[in-house]
């Protein structure tokens, strides 16, 4: 009631006679019809069919004082208003008859009048006298409606070519399907749809990946390398045996929205490991120029934020699930590895996490520092290495 009362109050004048009509179909004519109309009319039909559905409407016969040529249709008038939200858009004011001012008068039956939304207003006006010098007076005119099924796909694609910023508009991202008296969205494999109707996001939510297979492996966002989802939150969590980590890189072809201040406030990349946060990252330079990083655990965390605007191409992940190994030093000046066994004509040579590296001193030496070193977690040893010194 607000917004039809709105609506008289803008279009129309003070006190008018208002018909309401609503349903898939109808006719509605001037007051008296087939007869001549009154004098001082101010008279309205609000014309209302189902949401998703537009009004259509078209005349059959048409007769109206014509205002010969001096303003065009400023005396008697039938004029139509697309009524939409909260405003109202002229289609045309119309007046004559198809026999004497063809250019005044709308074409019979051909001419089709469409509203934007449910919702289209007629409006008739006519003044002191409704006579047409050397004629019969006018008899007014006679108009059928009908809703017709909109398709808001097509809608929307004009929509967004006209919008300052397309985002705000709502038009579906990847599929809109077009339906009697309204309209779905779906999206591609690997999407799911936003709870806002029209967004597809990324379908990857937390995913963890536990022991993965000797070799690398690669993690990527969903639409790479073209563009990511918005709206979208991805965490994928790999994690090996205690005493491994994870080692990675990135593809330089890494590209996430940045600020233009440099920070990572709209979208952004997190990594994660035991240690804390090994970087939040985002721009189009792949983090450390691509060079392999890793955790210093056996497992790290990638996640992801998108926001409801820019899109960019997104990031790939080479992965592999590495052992923990420490390199054995030499032996002591003066003294020997006793375990593990090493064979010096091998080249470099490592023992696993967690195992143990035993030192002894030749006989008239003695062992200064811990004579057992212990593999820890991040590949180093847990104390110096011992030397031998004589009695």
């Amino acid at each position: 009631m607000k917004l039809l009362s709105l609506l008289l109050i803008i279009v129309f004048r003070a006190n008018a006679e208002v018909t309401r009509l609503n349903g898939n179909f109808g006719t509605f004519s001037s007051p008296g019809f087939p007869q001549t109309y009154s004098n001082d009319l101010n008279v309205s039909w609000i014309v209302t069919v189902q949401p998703g559905y537009a009004v259509k409407i078209y005349f059959t016969y048409f007769d109206l004082e014509d205002s010969f040529d001096v303003i065009p249709c400023a005396l008697d008038y039938v004029e139509l208003f697309d009524a939409v939200d909260n405003s109202t858009k002229s289609l045309g004011r119309y007046c004559g008859n198809n026999d004497l001012y063809r250019d005044d008068a709308p074409t019979l039956f051909s001419q089709k009048f469409r509203s934007t939304g449910n919702k289209m207003i007629v409006s008739m006006i006519s003044d002191y006298s409704n006579e047409d010098v050397g004629n019969s007076p006018p008899r007014g005119f006679r108009a059928h409606f009908m809703k017709e099924d909109r398709n808001e796909c097509i809608e929307l694609r004009k929509a967004v070519s006209l919008a300052e910023e397309p985002e705000s508009v709502g038009m579906c991202d990847h599929f809109c399907n077009n339906y009697p008296g309204g309209y779905f969205c779906s999206c591609r494999v690997g999407y799911k749809l936003h709870s806002d109707g029209y967004t597809c996001i990324g379908d990857c939510k937390t995913v963890v990946i536990e022991n993965p297979d000797v070799g690398l492996h690669q993690l990527q966002l969903p639409g790479y390398p073209v563009s990511y989802p918005r709206k979208t939150e991805c965490s994928w969590k790999v994690q090996t045996d205690p005493g491994g980590n994870i080692a990675f890189s990135f593809n330089t072809s890494f590209d996430i929205e940045q600020h233009s201040s440099g920070m990572c406030v709209y979208d952004w990349l997190k990594v994660v490991d035991s240690s804390g946060t090994i970087g939040t990252f985002c721009g189009n330079v792949a983090p450390r120029n691509g060079a392999t990083l890793k955790s210093t655990t056996n497992w790290v965390e990638f996640v992801f934020h998108s926001d409801e605007v820019t899109e960019k191409s997104g990031f790939l992940i080479t992965y592999e699930a590495q052992e923990i190994r420490c390199l054995i030093p030499a032996p002591p000046k003066h003294g020997r590895i006793t375990s593990p066994v090493r064979d010096l004509s091998d080249g470099p040579q490592y023992v696993a996490f967690s195992s143990v590296i035993r030192f002894e001193c030749n006989f008239g030496f003695r062992l200064i520092g811990s004579a057992k070193l212990v593999c820890l977690k991040d590949g180093s040893l847990s104390d110096f290495e011992p030397v031998c010194e004589i009695f």
